[in-house]
């Protein structure tokens, strides 16, 4: 039972981490994209751009959160039921 545990555990964590990543990416991309515009004023740069965003990593990673477990999640376990996993212990009686 350990064995199927940290797969499933594993399975779901890297899915999740992959997932909050490519949402942090995004989210990044739209802020930066939203500030370009404001290039050259009152010496706004994009290392200015950047450190901004880099800044703002953290309040991403809050609203992301928990849209990625959710998709992490679900895409986990549809995985699991393609490759047959979860067929495979209620046959094995876990």
């Amino acid at each position: 039972m350990k064995l199927a545990n940290r797969y499933i555990l594993k399975s779901i964590l890297s899915s999740t981490i992959l997932i909050l990543v490519v949402l942090i990416m995004l989210l990044g991309l739209f802020d930066v994209i939203s500030e370009i515009k404001n290039i050259g004023i009152n010496d706004y740069s994009y290392s200015s751009i950047l450190s901004y965003v880099g800044l703002k990593i953290p309040v991403y990673v809050n609203l992301a959160s928990v849209l990625a477990i959710l998709m992490g999640t679900m895409i986990a376990f549809g995985d699991m039921v393609d490759s047959r996993f979860t067929q495979i212990l209620h046959n094995a009686g876990v």
